[in-house]
């Protein structure tokens, strides 16, 4: 382990533990690679019998989001009620900062019931504020008063917290950029994937150098690595990892890859180069057959069997599903050497004893890669994006069908002959997306313009909202 002395810190030899964690099986075994808990035997209490568990987003852990909510709780600010009296007594629900608390801090599974006191009152928060937004929305003279309410609530949920992380800390771009090392330098826009063996290092500039977590995207890298990598957890990145792992989790290939990587299964997979830390051991002995390029204290090998980003596949079979291909290619990767692997009947070939060529694609710009081919035979030609619905793909400028290439990769049928492939990402959600949020910045504008003077002498400059009956008196929710 690299760090020694933390695990004589938390696990003395001789000294008996109490691990509590995810627990994984690989190769049969059982395993817990990343334990949320290790503590003495009698402080087993320590160890909370329900945790929060939060949606989570690429490069974020739990750890991390548990970390920033009890920050956020503890600077929790003390704010006067806008619930009516009655109603608050008559449900019994906590103060608003108890009730987030409370939320966030589960003790059983009563706690995570939506009549649950806590939950109870925070849904009727959002019932109430719901209710105040249709009230302002109306064509008042407050209309202009809610647009700059907006327009505040805008920049203190979002502009504020984020200055604030900048202003604290030397985090940046720039900041990352400085860390980087000979390595990040050879690697930046090279073609192909790059997979990285370093050690769980968690100072920055080892975080950096070792391109953990999604630092490479400052590099112009290209990585294969899951969340870890800037790379989306998806049922076809999963069908990744099932060619070199009989399993699927979500974590890491970093953290799961054989003691040994094969240089003939990762070129399938469009690996070209291993970021690796000699301090984990001979490099022989992880990349057998693997061809140092770079040393120093982070090395760069160069897979010798990787000819190029783009496959093209002249003999083809049918596989059931994503995680049948991968399935397949793990045991029997020596009998599929000639074979891609597609999910659409029309994209199956024969071509007896044809060798798969290799080419080299460009990217321009972000979800678009384009590629020339060259080709003796039909083909189907995997380019190195992630199978979705939302690529489409032209073959000398006519629309093709894209089609799933050994469980995860985008590809397309193509004639023999030369042809000017280019693959474009345009899901059907982007324009409805842009179209919702012009409506929501046209409507504050509205607001605003038709809003006029808040000013009314009879209220001394300022004129009341008079809400609706209901939403003053509020109403009982969960009974």
């Amino acid at each position: 382990h690299a760090r020694a002395d933390y695990l004589q810190r938390i696990a003395p030899p001789g000294a008996r533990r109490l691990v509590s964690g995810r627990v994984e099986i690989f190769d049969g075994m059982a395993q817990m690679v990343h334990p949320d808990h290790i503590v003495p035997l009698d402080e087993a209490a320590e160890i909370p019998a329900v945790e929060p568990v939060y949606r989570l987003t690429q490069g974020v852990t739990q750890k991390t989001l548990f970390k920033a909510t009890r920050s956020a709780l503890q600077r929790l600010p003390p704010l006067a009620e806008w619930i009516d009296p009655h109603q608050k007594s008559a449900s019994t629900w906590p103060d608003w900062a108890a009730a987030m608390t409370a939320a966030h801090a589960p003790q059983d599974q009563q706690d995570l019931s939506p009549a649950h006191p806590a939950r109870e009152r925070l849904a009727y928060d959002e019932l109430f504020a719901h209710q105040l937004t249709l009230a302002l929305a109306r064509p008042q003279p407050v209309l202009r008063g809610a647009a700059v309410v907006l327009g505040a609530v805008l920049v203190l949920e979002l502009g504020l917290p984020m200055a604030r992380v900048v202003a604290g800390t030397d985090a940046g771009p720039a900041a990352v950029a400085d860390l980087g090392g000979p390595a990040q330098e050879y690697l930046r826009g090279s073609e192909g994937f790059t997979i990285a063996i370093t050690n769980d290092v968690f100072e920055a500039e080892y975080l950096v150098k070792g391109m953990r977590p999604n630092v490479q995207t400052v590099f112009d890298i290209r990585s294969m690595d899951g969340y870890d990598g800037g790379v989306s957890v998806s049922r076809r990145w999963h069908a990744l990892l099932l060619q070199i792992i009989p399993t699927i989790n979500d974590l890491t290939f970093r953290a799961q890859t054989p003691v040994s990587l094969d240089a003939k299964a990762f070129a399938r997979m469009g690996v070209r180069h291993a970021l690796y830390d000699p301090t984990r051991g001979p490099a022989d002995v992880a990349l057998p057959g693997w061809q140092l390029v770079l040393d120093g204290p982070f090395q760069v090998y160069e897979n010798p069997l990787w000819h190029g980003d783009v496959t093209a596949w002249y003999t083809t079979e049918l596989a059931d599903s994503p995680e049948d291909a991968g399935n397949r290619i793990r045991e029997d990767g020596p009998a599929l050497s000639l074979t891609g692997l597609v999910e659409a009947p029309a994209a199956v070939l024969t071509c007896d004893e044809c060798l798969p060529d290799a080419f080299h694609s460009t990217s321009a710009a972000d979800g678009e890669r384009v590629v020339d081919v060259d080709l003796p035979h039909p083909a189907v030609v995997a380019l190195p994006e992630q199978f979705d619905d939302g690529w489409t793909v032209t073959v000398d400028g006519h629309d093709a069908e894209v089609v799933a290439v050994d469980g995860v990769w985008a590809g397309v049928v193509v004639a023999e002959g030369q042809h000017h492939i280019v693959l474009d990402y345009a899901p059907g959600w982007v324009w409805p997306a842009f179209a919702v949020a012009a409506l929501g910045a046209g409507l504050v504008v509205w607001m605003w313009c038709i809003g006029g003077p808040v000013a009314d002498g009879a209220t001394g400059g300022r004129r009341r909202l008079r809400l609706p009956a209901r939403v003053r008196r509020g109403a009982k929710i969960g009974g």
